[in-house]
């Protein structure tokens, strides 16, 4: 390697061929103040200019935390609801399930069979197809004297 021959215009040259794969590296130091070392809020910038997509999961939570909290929040002095687990009055549950969702499913069926359950298949003889919206005779259900429960019947 030959040094600089000129202060202005510097020179290099290798002493042989460089072939496929190798590389030469060149040098060159000056005194401090030629270059004016960049501020504080600069190299801020440059960081954040160059790592911009770290901050999407930070801005994203924030976004999101400050909706919550301006907007998603239950409302005060509301308390609890509570929630109702039986079919308004004069309704049988399979009538409320139908209505609900203008279908007769199986767990409006069952549910009406366990209402009828809890509450001791009254006393009078019911015709569960009329409580189930199906014409004609079908099973029925009563207690006997004892209140004991007795077995379904064909009507």
């Amino acid at each position: 390697m030959h040094g600089v021959r000129n202060q202005a215009r510097p020179e290099f040259a290798s002493s042989r061929t460089l072939w496929a794969g190798e590389g030469l590296t060149i040098v060159a130091g000056f005194p401090k103040g030629i270059v004016k070392e960049p501020t504080g809020l600069e190299k801020l910038m440059w960081l954040l200019s160059d790592n911009w997509y770290f901050i999407l999961p930070f801005a994203a939570f924030f976004g999101m935390f400050y909706i919550w909290r301006t907007r998603g929040r239950d409302p005060e002095g509301m308390g609890s609801i509570m929630v109702r687990y039986s079919p308004p009055e004069g309704f049988t549950p399979a009538e409320a399930g139908t209505l609900i969702d203008e279908r007769a499913d199986v767990a409006d069926i069952t549910s009406t069979v366990i209402d009828l359950a809890v509450r001791g298949l009254s006393g009078s003889r019911r015709d569960v197809n009329e409580i189930l919206f199906l014409p004609g005779q079908g099973l029925q259900a009563h207690k006997d004297e004892r209140g004991r429960t007795g077995r379904a019947q064909a009507a």
